[in-house]
Formats: structure tokens, sequence, C-alpha cells
């Protein structure tokens, strides 16, 4: 580092300050970094913390800050709160700083929205006109993208650990022949070097983790200018946090994160004007405004019912409790077991093979000891989510009734049932717990359909209560009964997503939807207003493709119904052969012109018109192809919900894209794009790169799997894997497309509503996917509905034909029993007459119900 590091305390010349703040005061740009310590944080993130990382920036200490002009020779760094107290500078220096800092100098740190939230939480400062070099490296790369001269040149070592076994179980694999009908082995090893998701050391997504550019800055530094700056382990050594080192122990590592975020700063920037310039004007006006949007979130917190989640911690406890009992009694008149293992399992679950009897014997001896009456000692009896928690232990090997080990005994082995098997591989899932159930409610089979209930409303609680209900209760800050989270846009496809709590995980349906009523507003004068776009993804698939069909369904509002075709080309394939849209269509009235037999698509159960249509129109079929054949390129999903051999997988697949024709030469180009260019370019200027979509690519991968193994069953296991990373890659450049395009419609809209509304009488709280939620006073509703759909609704960057369209609710909760609908509303006595069923409300009676909202609070 060519610079000076230079520390201000107590004992610094004031001089050395006078000639800083002059350098200081004639800057164009210039960066910023803040060192803090969280040891005073709350007894629930200290409880969080031995997990994973998390902060408590409102007991923080802020122990230092630096900052470095560019352009200078030196960098410095004060010292504020360092053990040596003797030497420490009042906060009176924070302010003299902003003080000398010109009003339109830039400036510039790595993690931006930490830096606002720490000054803005000590010192009540929020910095202005700051940039953060993270969200520019995010519109630069993403988080699977490397330099390309390092991907040729880094073999793939790490696959060595798996050679033996790719040899032995792919030796008589033929890829004409077996295609991608894997036998469960070689499911399993395949799945060790490309699994979709796995980050292990041994596969491919980590020899890309080790050459992908990041975005952390000492990585980054290293990758781009070959430094090695101090790490955060280094400094600290023995230490426990940065308070506990003296200013002069920290000077180096705190000031050089200042000068080196300017230097990432510059590199991107030039890089960025020369390759996606497009890119990096999308970067300055809606990527980087929103680091406010995220720090303000943080800053203010979210309002929780407390009382609610502590209740709900309690039933919960006890509805376990209860559970338990049953299912040990269900278990016992289940038992025993068959004398010889399961052969199924043995050959398909190499875990089974060495575990059968200790997991039979888990199972017996749990079945067979006694019950307690006390709920503590009945939840503790076994693992789970709930007892562990509140006895403060871990599972430790005892048996856990929903872990997919024990669930695949029961299942397979002590019910006797085949291996379910999903894309190719047994599963013990929701979906294949239905599957089983089905097959003994044709048998008849009471007692293990009792049992498989009892089992999946286990399930339901558990996930529950570990996805909300425990984290809740450790973030919830203890003076402010809120929660403070961190909203972030660090994915491919930019997308926002919020951690602590995590918001995308806050389902609209099923048994955890009760947690949504949790969320209250910031005042007691305020009501939850949340905005959700209609079918938006479609809607841009339609915009960006000109489909005549996506045309007639979306050119107008209200929307007609694209699902019920899907519905009926998908049902026509198999379940209901010669089907046509029209007869279909009759379900919808409660008519069966054909006397059909319908039948639950899972259950096999008897089903009336109605309900069938409702059913088949959703999410199993017509709406799940819609939503997932664009970003597969196949109706692999609702071929397995409709009993589809992969011959009738494709017939199906066919009749889409026929139906579809327009946007499927669409999508067709969209993955000819980025195998000729390895990326897209979205609407907005960003990139999504995917280099393995490449032929350069595929030639490279041949060489380094010859460089490892030159024999033919490892070239026809390289083969297979190519084949599928391709299409993967593929498939990512469709979905970056549309959810990219969702991503920064949503910013856009944020930032409007931003610019146009009063921020004294609303708030922004949370992203939930395409769904905004705002706290807003009572009395500016009507102004700020019209303000927020102005902004949602007009995106002239990503849909130039197509009209859009949200639908808004308020309440006096983000519960869905308390949200009320006001662009498809249904009726409420003395409030939204029955005339207005289904339809927009007219401002009287939207204001009608806001007093109606406020009312129910008291």
């Amino acid at each position: 580092m060519n610079i000076n590091t230079i520390l201000i305390d107590a004992r610094t010349d004031e001089q050395v300050i006078m000639e800083a703040f002059r350098e200081l005061r004639e800057c164009e740009v210039y960066g910023i970094d803040c060192e803090t310590e969280d040891s005073n944080a709350h007894d629930g993130i200290k409880k969080i913390k031995k997990k994973k990382l998390i902060f408590d920036h409102r007991r923080a200490t802020c122990t230092g800050f630096s900052w470095w002009v560019e352009g200078s020779d030196k960098a410095y760094y004060v010292n504020l709160n360092h053990a040596d107290e003797e030497n420490r500078l009042p906060d009176s220096f924070v302010y003299q700083f902003f003080d000398n800092v010109p009003e339109g100098a830039m400036g510039i740190a790595h993690n931006a929205p930490y830096e606002l939230t720490t000054f803005k939480q000590r010192f009540n400062i929020w910095i202005p006109n700051l940039v953060c070099s993270m969200q520019m490296a995010v519109s630069h790369h993403g988080p699977d993208n490397y330099d390309l001269n390092k991907f040729y040149k880094t073999p793939i070592l790490n696959i060595k650990p798996l050679v033996g076994d790719i040899l032995e179980e792919f030796a008589t694999y033929d890829p004409k022949k077996h295609k991608r009908r894997l036998t469960s082995q070689q499911g399993f090893v395949f799945g060790q070097w490309a699994g979709k998701s796995s980050k292990a050391s041994h596969s491919y997504n980590g020899y890309v983790d080790k050459i992908a550019w990041s975005y952390g800055l000492k990585k980054l530094v290293k990758q781009i200018f070959g430094y090695d700056m101090t790490t955060f382990e280094q400094v600290l050594g023995d230490k426990a946090h940065m308070g506990e080192l003296t200013g002069d122990e920290t000077v180096q590592y705190g000031a050089e994160d200042a000068y080196w975020c300017v230097r990432v700063f510059r590199y991107l920037y030039d890089k960025m004007m020369a390759e996606t310039p497009q890119a990096l004007v999308t970067f300055f006006k809606q990527e980087n405004p929103m680091i406010y949007v995220y720090a303000e979130a943080a800053v203010d917190g979210l309002e929780l019912n407390v009382d609610a989640v502590y209740e709900r911690q309690q039933l919960e406890r006890q509805n376990v409790a209860q559970l338990l009992r049953e299912i040990k009694a269900a278990l016992k008149e289940l038992l025993p077991f068959d004398d010889q293992p399961n052969a199924e399992m043995m050959r398909l679950q190499p875990y089974y093979v060495k575990a059968w009897r200790k997991k039979r014997k888990q199972i017996e001896d749990w079945a067979n000891s006694p019950d307690s009456d006390d709920d503590f000692e009945m939840v503790t009896q076994v693992s789970n989510p709930i007892g562990n928690q509140w006895a403060g232990i871990e599972g430790n090997g005892r048996l856990n009734i929903n872990y997919w080990q024990t669930a695949r005994v029961i299942f397979y082995d002590l019910l006797g049932h085949k291996p379910v098997r999903i894309s190719n591989k047994v599963a013990s899932d929701a979906e294949a717990r239905g599957r089983v159930a089905m097959t003994f409610e044709q048998e008849g089979n009471d007692k293990a359909l009792k049992l498989l209930h009892l089992m999946g409303k286990m399930g339901g609680v558990e996930q529950a209560v570990k996805l909300y209900i425990t984290p809740y209760t450790l973030l919830i800050d203890p003076e402010t009964g809120r929660v403070y989270p961190n909203i972030n846009s660090m994915l491919a496809t930019r997308r926002m997503a919020m951690q602590n709590p995590n918001a995308m995980q806050l389902a609209k349906y099923g048994d955890s939807a009760y947690v949504r009523s949790y969320f209250e507003p910031d005042e007691q004068d305020h009501v939850v207003l949340s905005a959700d776009w209609s079918g938006v993804e479609l809607v841009l698939i339609g915009d960006l493709s000109g489909d005549p069909e996506f045309g007639r369904v979306f050119g107008q509002i209200p929307y007609d119904d694209l699902h019920s075709g899907a519905a009926a080309d998908c049902l026509a394939v198999k379940t209901l052969p010669g089907l046509t849209l029209d007869e279909y269509l009759e379900f919808k009235k409660g008519n069966n012109p054909n006397n059909r037999e319908l039948r639950h698509i899972v259950s096999g159960e008897l089903m009336e018109p109605k309900k069938f249509f409702k059913l088949t129109r959703g999410t199993p079929v017509g709406k799940g192809a819609n939503f997932n054949y664009w970003y597969s390129g196949a109706l692999g999903t609702v071929g397995e919900n409709l009993g589809w051999t992969e011959e009738e997988m494709w017939a199906g697949t066919e009749r889409y894209r026929e139906r579809f024709w327009k946007a499927e030469e669409w999508r067709v180009g969209v993955c000819d794009e980025i195998t000729k260019n390895g990326y897209v370019t979205l609407p907005d200027g960003h990139r999504r790169q995917r280099f393995e979509a490449t032929s350069e690519w595929w030639l490279a991968m041949q060489r380094k799997f010859a460089q490892i193994n030159a024999s033919p069953t490892m070239g026809n296991f390289a083969e297979l894997f190519m084949k599928a990373t391709q299409t993967r890659a593929r498939n990512q450049a469709v979905n970056a497309m549309i959810q990219g395009s969702c991503a920064g419609m949503a910013k856009q809209a944020i930032i409007k509503i931003r610019e146009t509304a009063d921020p004294r009488f609303y708030r922004f709280m949370m992203p939930i996917h395409d769904e905004l939620v705002f706290s807003v006073h009572k009395d500016y509703v009507l102004e700020f509905i019209v303000l927020m759909k102005a902004a949602m609704n007009h995106q002239p960057t990503f849909v130039k034909n197509l009209p859009l369209h949200c639908t808004v609710a308020v309440g006096k909760t983000f519960g869905v029993k308390d949200q009320i609908e006001l662009d498809e509303a249904e009726p409420i006595e003395g409030v939204i007459p029955e005339s207005y069923a289904g339809k927009p409300l007219p401002e009287n009676i939207v204001q009608e119900v806001v007093n109606y909202v406020m009312e129910s609070k008291r």
C-alpha cells in the first residue's frame, strides 16, 4: 500500500489535524470506514452469535473511524473508544470531521449500509452522497463469475477424492442409453460433484467458489491488485473485540479499508464504463440509492407483537408434547419391524446399510418408553427444534422423528411402502409423505395414515418454530420490542433479501401464515399497507417476448386467465385425454359435460367439477406450469404431479410450447444469447454472466477432466455433468431476465416513492418477493396509494407495452386475516357493500376501510 497510515488521537499535534482537514475540505472523493464492537449485545443476539454472524448495532460502540482523500499519500484513523483510554478523542471530533467534508464530495464505503447505520445510531449523522463499493461489485459481477484467465489456469484438483467412486459407479454407464437416468448410487456420486446448491470443497461449485470474484473487500483487493490486506483475525489476535486493542494496534488495519474501498470503486467504475456503461448508470440511479433504504430499515426496525410471539411459543410447546404422545402411540401400534432389513432400502440408501439396526432400535426404544404428563419432559424425550431450544441442548444423535433418515426408516421399512423417488432420488419430504399416504388411503390402512398425518403436523409445527418463533424470541430487542433487520441486494439476480428476520419466509398460506400478524405498523395511528404486483413475472415474459397469448391475457386490466389454458393442455396429455379449454372452463361453472371421472391428483379421491378446476388451475398444474416452465424449459414438476412418464412429460411440454410459441422463441433466443456471449443483458443494462453456457467452457472442462483421468468412464461422467451444467446455465439466463427485472422494478418503485411521498407520514418496512410493505399514517393512506401505484405501475425501463397492475391491502397488522384487499375487495358488513365484491374500491370506501381498521385496533 503506497500511502502512510496516521493515527489521530489525543496525542496528535494540532497542525497534523488541521492539515488533514484542509486536505479534506478540498476533496471530491474520499473513503470512509468505521470499526465497532458489540460486547454489550442483548442476550438473544449473543445466543445467535454462537451459530452465525450477527451484530447488535443499537448497542455497538464505535471504536474508531478512518478516512482517505483520493490522491493523498496519507490515510487517517481516529481513536474514539480503544483500550488506551487516555488517548481517545471525544465524539465531538466526529462532528468536526463531517463539518469539513465539502457539500458536493462523494464518500465511498465498502459496506455502506453498515457505515450509515453506525454513524446514525451512534452520532445521529446520515452520511450524505455515500457510494457503496460492495454494491457496485454486485452490479459488476455475480457471485459465481470469475476471471477467465484464472479459470483456464486452475485445474479441477478438488474432484480427486471422488474419482474412485466415479470410476466404480459409472463403469457401466452409457450416455446414449441411460442419458440422465441414474441409479441411486450414481445419483449420489453425481450430486457430490454437480449438486446445484453444494459448496463442498469436492464439488464444482466449490471449485468455482475458489476462483470467483468476491464481494468482500479483502478478497477483492487481493484479486484485483494482488495486495494482502490485514485481516480481522490478524489484527485482533487473542483479544475478544476491537475495543480491547489500542489505537496504535488498529491504525494500519482501520486506515487501509478507507483507502482500498476507493481503489476498488475506481477499478469497477473504469471496467463498467468500458464494458457495461448502462449498468454503471443504473448503479448510480437504482442500486446505490437503495443503501439508504437498507440502513433506515436497520435503524428503525420493525414493530412486533411481542406478547403474541411468546404466547405462540408456549402453545406450540404444548402442541408438540401432545403430538409426540400421539406419534408414540401410533408407532407402537405399527411395531414390530420385520426380522430382516428392507431389501429396497439396502439397495437404494447407503446410510441404511450401515445404520438400520441403530435406527430401528431408537424407534423401538422410544415407542416403548413411558409418556410424561409434563410438557417439558415430553418434548425433550426426542430431538426436535422445540425441545432442543427449550432445554438449551443440541440433538447429539438422539432420535429425531422427522429427520430424513428416521422418516425413511418409518415410511419404507416399518410401513413397508416402496421408496418414493422424486427427481430420481429417494425422498421423505411432504410430497413424498403425501404419495405414501395416498397409497395407504387406497388400501384402507388407517393406522399408517394416522401416523403419517401426525408426522406431517409435527413437521409443520417444527418448521414454524424453527424459522420464526425461536429466531424472533432471540431477535426481539428487550428495550424496544422491535427486531432490526438486515436488508440487502447481494443475490445473482440482485433481488432484495432480508435477514434477522428472514422476510422471504413469510408465507401467505399454510400452517405458518399466522406469523405475518406479528408485524405491526410503526405507530398507533398508522396502518400496515402492502402492495403486490399481479402476475408480474408473467407480464414481463409477455412484454419481453411479444407473445400474442400473453398479450391477450395481460393487455388490459383486469387481467384475463392464463392458467386455465395451460392446465387444460397438461391434463389432456394423460389425466383427461382429449380435454379442450372450453370443456375445462365448464368445470369452473360446476358442469361436467362429458361425465369425466375427476379425481384429486394426489389422493385419487373423486372431486366435484368446481373443486377439481380450482385445484388443477392452481400451483399443482396450470399455475405451476406457467411459473415453472420458463425457468426450466420443461414441465418436470407438473409431470411428477400428474404421474407422467418421461415421454409424456416431453409431449406435455411440446403442447405448452405450441400454446405460447412466441414466448418460447424469446426463451430460446435468451438461451442462444448466453450460449454465444457467455452473458445476457437485462433491460436496465446489468449483465448476468454464465460462462458455463459457452462452447469455450465445454472444451476447457473436457481438458480439465482428461487431466484428472482420461478413461472413457470419466469422459462419460464429464459429458453428463457438462450437459446438465449448460442446461442449468441457460435456464439461469432466462431466470435472470425475469427475476433481475423484478428486482429492478421493486427498487425503482421504492426510490420513486421516496421522491414523491411525504416521509413524515409513511415508512418502508420490508420487501417480500414482489410485495412491498409500508407503515402509513391513517390520514395519508389515500394520497399514498395514488403515489405508490404511480411508482409501481409505471416502469418504462422494464415493461414497455403491457399494463402493470398492483393490488393494495391495509390492516392493523400484516396478518393475512387482518389485511383487507382494496382492489379485489371482499364484502364487510357496514363497510364494503356486496356490490363491490371482487372490484376496486373508490376512495370514499377506502377511507371507510381505514376507519374500520383503526377502530379494530382499539
